[in-house]
């Protein structure tokens, strides 16, 4: 859950919203009131905000224009309208395709605000769910689910503008030795506390995920395999130097290494990962810490 929201609201009228405006901070809402509509979509692409609360009561089709591009440019951002009673029918009949909230003037303060608050809710909600469909619950790391989704995505996207990406998968050399010794509850800990380090040290950019067991992956966009070995031993030097602390155990971490790039149209994501996969049990091969680099198959 956030520890703040952003609320956008268009031509509301600033008197109601000072009436309300304590309560809103109580609920962590960061409020921007923006009257020009160009202003407002800049914002929403920008900021990316939670909530768009639109007066419409004089205009109901530039306010749906608002609602329409700004959720172009956001898809999830939460809608509701003012309107009046002449206009309700009109604003009713469109909600059911529209997906928005709507209130009927004259509202209260106390009417607004539990309506802004609704709408907060509902994207807590909503965001509660999403990240339900896209974590591992075990290490809080993306799932394969997602990591898959990500990777289909940044095939279409190389193929598209010409661009590179590399995807490298890794485990543990010595975790079925550990989850003997400690124990599958304990050998999930360490999972997360890998995770949790690594996290640390990756880009904004990049996808890390749980695939399956002890095995990781990570897809780094606009990567070339350079890159991406650099990456991977920037990883294992880190993992050398740093032992991954479970409860009062300390443990001495080494991981191997499959790496492949995307290099053409013919890479599926599916192949991609069969390389990558492919790489990782060359490198399980060994005992030792090892980088096994396919890229043409």
């Amino acid at each position: 859950m956030k520890d703040r929201y952003k609320l956008l609201i268009s031509n509301l009228k600033s008197d109601i919203y000072e009436d309300i405006k304590t309560k809103l901070n109580e609920l962590n809402i960061d409020v921007t009131m923006i009257k020009d509509d160009k202003e407002a979509l800049r914002f929403i692409k920008d900021e990316k905000p939670d909530v768009l609360l639109i007066d419409s009561a004089e205009d109901d089709m530039k306010s749906l224009d608002l609602m329409r591009k700004g959720r172009l440019l956001d898809p999830e951002i939460e809608v509701l309208f003012l309107t009046t009673k002449n206009r309700e029918k009109k604003i009713k009949d469109l909600r059911p395709e529209e997906n928005f909230e709507y209130m009927v003037k004259p509202v209260t303060p106390l009417e607004l605000y539990s309506g802004i608050k609704k709408g907060i809710i509902k994207k807590q909600r909503i965001q509660e769910y999403l990240k339900l469909c896209i974590i591992d619950v075990t290490t809080t790391a993306y799932n394969e689910a997602y990591f898959r989704m990500r990777l289909a995505e940044e095939v279409i996207r190389a193929e598209r503008y010409k661009k590179i990406f590399s995807l490298i998968m890794f485990n543990m050399i010595n975790f079925n030795d550990l989850l003997d010794e400690y124990g599958v509850e304990h050998a999930d800990k360490l999972l997360k506390s890998l995770f949790m380090f690594l996290s640390k040290y990756t880009r904004e950019t990049d996808i890390l995920a749980r695939l399956h067991r002890d095995i990781f992956g990570i897809l780094l966009p606009e990567t070339n395999l350079s890159g991406a070995i650099l990456a991977a031993e920037r990883i294992r030097n880190l993992l050398f130097d740093n032992k991954i602390k479970v409860e009062s155990n300390n443990f001495l971490i080494q991981l191997n290494f499959g790496i492949t790039v995307y290099l053409h149209s013919e890479d599926s994501p599916n192949s991609l990962l069969e390389k990558s996969n492919f790489a990782l049990m060359e490198a399980n091969k060994n005992r030792e810490s090892t980088i096994y680099i396919v890229d043409q198959m």
